[in-house]
């Protein structure tokens, strides 16, 4: 059983302490957490290439025990 509330709050409080930013969901098929950054590319700096935000999601699914 996935109690979401708690979901949210202890991803957030995750995020947060990772100095992380991004998003979360939940709902009774898992947790879905997004995280994005920004960066800039150093060797291809020097052609010309700006700045990028990268971002990657994953999803955890609850299992009963």
């Amino acid at each position: 059983m996935l109690f979401r509330s708690e979901a949210l709050r202890r991803s957030q409080q995750y995020l947060s302490e990772a100095g992380a930013l991004g998003s979360v969901s939940a709902d009774p098929a898992g947790v879905t957490v997004t995280v994005r950054e920004s960066v800039t590319p150093l060797l291809l700096g020097l052609f010309g290439v700006g700045g990028r935000t990268i971002a990657a999601t994953r999803t955890a699914t609850p299992v009963d025990r």
